[in-house]
């Protein structure tokens, strides 16, 4: 557990700590003021969202944690956030912390926010280690200042197009829009701009995706100033599909130990799925039936325990269509 304190208005995007080898469940709470006083209350944490199957990147190497934070904090206001490995189903991993000297000391700081000491906090509420300093990365956006607003940034698919719009309350010292894409909420490429009108007061305004991409993706836009400073707006997230399409995002961990989560998005309904590993010769080991699925977004864990060290290939069937993806399995 730890605060961050924003000098300026800032949106805390996604973190990346230091963890020790090993797979790890991740979950991810804040709350809105200090942690201090609250380290067992578990009610008045907000779980953000849980990482599932994390491998470290290695003893001090930054391994990212992929959840979506998109917490904003005010200017001199102070968020905490509590970042815990899930010991029902962690398989080694691990915060690797560095002693520190007193709750609340700055360790970190720039323009924007202040990074502070913290405790360490056996799962889940349990006993506190204080002070302990958090060896990771803290990835934000300072937001919207106050000669513009944005309000009402949405994404919606139209026919085989996204339509982005947004309205602005006051454009008063803004210059343009950059709109920007991402397929993970975090790697965001610029797709166009949008002319501000300056001076102006309350305006709508709307942009065009043409060639949007297939499954879930992630927009937002930064505000060029006529001052030069550039700030960034919300997340708005659409998903896309056509008919047949189907895609596989991710296996991991990989390579895996005892099990694995199969990351994959449908664009038809109502087809049945079905997960397969199979030897490297082809032999089919093991087979998990998914049954009738709706188009979105899924994760699905599968147990690999029985298996042997050695290559194998997992094949997800979706009605007549397939895709397969190599996987590792280890038993060190």
């Amino acid at each position: 557990m730890f605060d961050i304190t924003a000098i300026n208005p800032i949106t805390i995007r996604c973190f990346e700590n230091n963890l020790y080898a090993g797979t790890a469940q991740y979950r991810v709470y804040y709350k809105m003021g200090t942690h201090v006083g609250f380290e067992t209350k578990a009610a008045a944490w907000t779980e953000i969202g849980t990482a599932v199957s994390i491998t470290s990147n290695g003893l001090n190497v930054p391994t990212p944690i992929p959840t979506p934070i998109n917490i904003s904090i005010p200017a001199r206001q102070t968020a905490a956030f509590y970042l815990t490995c899930d010991r029902t189903l962690t398989h080694g991993g691990g915060n690797r912390y560095t002693n520190g000297t007193a709750v609340g000391n700055i360790i970190a700081s720039d323009g924007n926010l202040q990074i502070k000491e913290g405790i360490g906090k056996a799962w889940s509420y349990s006993t506190n280690f204080v002070s302990r300093l958090f060896n990771g990365g803290v990835f934000y956006d300072a937001t919207i200042p106050l000669n513009i607003e944005i309000v009402n940034f949405k994404a919606k698919p139209l026919e085989k197009q996204v339509e982005l719009s947004w309205e602005a309350l006051t454009e008063r010292g803004s210059d343009y829009f950059t709109v920007e894409r991402s397929a993970n909420n975090r790697d965001f490429e610029a797709i166009g701009n949008v002319n501000a009108l300056r001076n102006s007061g309350q305006v709508q305004h709307s942009f065009t995706d043409g060639t949007p991409l297939l499954g879930t993706s992630y927009y937002r836009l930064r505000i060029h100033n006529q001052d030069g400073k550039i700030t960034t707006s919300s997340i708005a997230t659409v998903f896309i599909t056509r008919p047949g399409w189907f895609n596989t995002k991710n296996i991991h961990p990989n390579p895996a130990k005892d099990h694995f989560l199969l990351e994959f998005e449908i664009g038809d309904a109502g087809k049945e799925a079905t997960i397969g590993v199979y030897s490297f010769i082809g032999s089919t080991l093991l087979t998990h039936n998914l049954g009738k699925l709706n188009a979105g977004s899924y994760k699905q864990k599968m147990s690999i325990a029985t298996l042997p060290a050695g290559i194998y290939f997992v094949k997800i069937t979706l009605g007549k269509e397939e895709k397969m993806q190599k996987l590792i399995v280890t038993k060190e």
